[in-house]
């Protein structure tokens, strides 16, 4: 059992960090060394512990360089946590530790739990590359979240209006 803590609450900026990462798990599986990952200024370097995380901020950020969004990101993102359980273990960790933006280079740095990269990989295994792609260009937290929710599903979804703005995280009193 799988736990993102208040996923709905995500902003977009937060979620395609998060899809960033499972990109990179992705490219991982395919065998692509993550240190040269995309021809771009990404960089995924495994240590004893952590993986760490390099990318820009246009890989999270779609137009425009307000560079506030991608602290206060990067800020929440590292105060969220993920929560795994089975039979055998229990536990819990944040989705991204030491979090960097260097200012003037529009490069961010981070620390992704080795735990939890264990766990993104496996995830990434069920993602084909077209649908991370997809995901990576919607441009609202509510239309990446309804993404997520119907990529998944094999058989007609069949919930109240109501129900479907509760997992997007819309409020209840909105759009009545």
């Amino acid at each position: 059992v799988y736990t993102w803590s208040k996923q709905q609450d995500m902003s977009i900026h937060e979620q395609r960090i998060v899809l960033r990462i499972l990109e990179a798990c992705q490219a991982e599986l395919k065998g692509v060394k993550l240190k040269d990952y995309a021809g771009t200024k990404r960089k995924f370097e495994h240590g004893l512990w952590d993986v760490d995380a390099q990318m820009h901020v246009s890989d999270v950020i779609f137009s425009g360089r307000d560079y506030n969004e991608i602290i206060a990101a990067l800020d929440s993102l590292a105060g969220r946590f993920f929560t795994y359980e089975d039979d055998e273990e229990w536990w819990k960790c944040g989705f991204i530790s030491n979090p960097k933006y260097k200012k003037h280079t529009g490069i961010i740095t981070f620390r992704v739990s080795n735990d939890l990269w264990g766990v993104f990989t496996k995830f990434a295994k069920g993602y084909r590359e077209f649908e991370l792609n997809k995901a990576l260009a919607l441009p609202t937290g509510y239309s990446l979240r309804f993404y997520m929710l119907m990529s998944g599903q094999v058989y007609p979804l069949d919930i109240s209006l109501d129900n479907l703005k509760e997992r997007l995280g819309i409020p209840a009193d909105k759009y009545k």
